[in-house]
């Protein structure tokens, strides 16, 4: 991917996020190939969103979910602050698009 896609992809996913918008799909320039475009667009995230990272994360750690997500392994993320929750947590379910529960276990080292 070039930069500009890069960067881009990154504007796309974090103006979802702000604004609680659905996106069907990136642009087709914007859609990673590789695993290394999705950890560039992950890093071009971290430098535009300005919002502090607390940790990361492993998904799609089950079959289930590597076939809801259409993927065949499990892929890394980062978590940052302000949609980190510690419990016990009241959330409004107003701002989300398709809301759900999944159990997350965390460890704070």
């Amino acid at each position: 991917m070039t930069p500009d896609a890069i960067r881009s992809a990154a504007e796309c996913l974090i103006g979802a996020r702000k604004t609680a918008t659905a996106i069907e799909a990136l642009p087709a320039e914007c859609v990673p190939r590789t695993l290394d475009d999705g950890h560039a667009i992950q890093d071009a995230m971290l430098d535009l969103c300005g919002w502090p990272l607390a940790g990361y994360k492993i998904g799609c750690t089950s079959d289930l979910a590597q076939d809801m997500l259409g993927t065949d392994r499990p892929f890394p993320g980062r978590v940052f602050r302000p949609f980190l929750h510690t419990s016990p947590a009241t959330l409004s379910i107003g701002g989300l698009i398709k809301p759900g529960v999944e159990g997350e276990f965390a460890f704070e080292l």
